[in-house]
């Protein structure tokens, strides 16, 4: 072979080669790029399903299949967030941030992460961040200062709960803030015998904390010199017989008592009470006594004026600042009319027995024109009823809404349908509001437990059409574990009252 034979050959290989790793290289990219799409789809999909421990995996592949690009830290940090686990989300974004310099990326930090001055550039903490790190966690301290027994059970702050002689004893698990509720003279009876829970206007006697970094900013320890710099009344140290050294204060009417050393520093595990002031009742007492609650809030409706009418006589009593009423009622039926400005005005009925009766009524917010809102209530057993709609708007926008995926938006970004307040344990109320009244929608309930006994919940719902008064549906006496309510065409109610099984989606809490 000439020599200009074998260098042509030698040309022809080389080019192959070249063209065979351009090949390869190419097919590598498009498995990368697929990849990366397929696993930014899967884990969106599981974090919209509650399914985190995939979503994290999933958007951990994708930025492994290409780091270069947001989306895959954005929905990470979003499943770190969901997951309260925000030093974990705040870490993917300042790598997301340092590696692709997304505006997306830097905007979540400042929106939902960052605390601005709270460490300087060479990544120390001033003294004015560790001051301001001491300050109280004034919303649970509130919580604790003025919640009733119902406002507990909203915010699902009721977990390990026990009942003795008299007594009520309830820890929530995320906080460890323990609840205790026993007899005194001054509040007389506890447990409500149709619950066998306390009465829903009550404060507990007494709160404890099983850690009190929760308290104070995440720090294990707190000065007597600390706490007299925050917003607290009557700090001081003083000797108790019992746990030696002590320092107490006052916040919101709440007397606190904190055992310290002899310096008087406290710690995180020290023994501790927080003594809420036991607000009095309404001025009327009577056999008939509850709360008046904001179907949207779940709070306590003040200052509204109910009036009973039945058995011959009318009597008519107004709401405390907290929601709280009491009536002296003869046994028998009554139709309470209830006003109030700025809710719709509804004509309830209520059962007053041989003895003192406890009902707790929910009224609903005024709407705008073309507004609909669905409101369940049932009694404390099953304890955890979910409100699920289904459905599909005229554009073609699919809408779904539970427990997990609380507000549905349109491409336009509008809500389309919300639930404002989920319930878990018993009682209710568990509010969905529709905003988009163009479309077809399906309305549900299920057993979140599967006891197979909602149909002896007692369950209600009331749908609200505009401000009219409410459609009220009482559950079918077959249904186990799954109650379709009705189907909404357009703002017409249509009343199904059926127990059906239903596809779900998200279906873990």
């Amino acid at each position: 072979m000439t020599k200009t034979r074998k260098t042509i050959v030698a040309v022809v290989a080389a080019i192959a080669v070249l063209l065979i790793a351009a090949a390869a290289g190419l097919a590598v990219y498009s498995s990368a790029a697929n990849s990366y799409s397929t696993q930014l789809s899967r884990g969106a999909k599981y974090l919209q399903d509650g399914d985190y421990e995939n979503a994290v995996l999933c958007y951990q592949r994708a930025i492994e299949a290409d780091p270069d690009q947001a989306d895959g830290y954005i929905g990470l940090a979003r499943t770190y967030i969901a997951l309260d686990r925000l030093a974990l989300a705040r870490t993917v974004l300042n790598e997301g941030y340092e590696r692709t310099g997304s505006a997306r990326l830097q905007l979540m930090l400042q929106t939902y992460l960052d605390v601005p001055g709270s460490e300087t550039a060479s990544g120390e903490t001033p003294a004015d961040a560790v001051t301001a790190s001491l300050a109280l966690n004034t919303d649970l301290l509130n919580t604790i200062a003025g919640s009733t027994f119902n406002e507990y059970r909203l915010a699902d702050m009721l977990d390990q709960e026990t009942q003795g002689d008299g007594s009520y004893t309830a820890v929530d698990a995320e906080t460890g803030v323990q609840l205790e509720f026993f007899n005194t003279e001054a509040n007389g009876h506890v447990i409500d015998a149709n619950t066998g829970r306390p009465y829903t206007s009550l404060r507990p006697n007494r709160v404890t904390f099983a850690d009190l970094s929760v308290l104070f900013g995440g720090n294990d320890s707190v000065t007597l010199q600390q706490l007299t710099g925050l917003k607290l009344s009557n700090v001081r140290q003083q000797d108790d017989s019992t746990h030696g050294q002590v320092i107490t204060f006052e916040y919101e009417g709440c007397q606190a008592r904190i055992a310290c050393d002899e310096d008087g520093t406290i710690h995180g595990g020290s023994w501790n009470e927080f003594l809420p002031a036991q607000e009095v009742g309404p001025e009327v007492e009577g056999n008939l006594t509850g709360r008046l609650v904001n179907a949207v809030t779940g709070a306590g409706v003040p200052n509204a004026e109910m009036e009973f009418r039945g058995q011959g006589l009318v009597q008519t009593v107004t709401t405390d600042v907290s929601g709280n009423y009491a009536a002296n009622l003869e046994p028998g039926t009554y139709t309470v009319t209830i006003n109030c400005p700025g809710f719709v005005k509804e004509e309830i009925p209520v059962t007053v027995n041989q003895v003192d009766t406890v009902e707790e009524l929910t009224i609903s917010p005024l709407m705008a024109e073309g507004e609909i809102r669905i409101v369940l209530e049932w009694g404390g057993s099953p304890s955890d009823l979910d409100s699920y709609l289904m459905g599909e708007t005229d554009n073609g926008e699919e809408v779904f809404t539970n427990f997990r995926n609380k507000t549905c938006t349109g491409t336009d970004g509008r809500v389309i349908a919300r639930q404002d307040v989920d319930d878990t344990n018993g009682y209710g109320p568990e509010t969905t509001t529709i905003y988009d009244i163009n479309g077809t929608y399906e309305f549900f309930v299920l057993d979140f437990n599967h006891t197979g006994t909602i149909a002896s919940s007692g369950a209600t719902v009331k749908v609200y059409v505009g401000n009219e008064p409410p459609v009220t549906i009482n559950i079918c006496s077959d249904a186990e574990n799954q109650w379709l309510v009705c189907n909404i065409d357009h703002g017409e109610v249509e009343i199904i009252n059926i127990p059906q099984n239903r596809p779900t989606r998200g279906s873990t809490k």
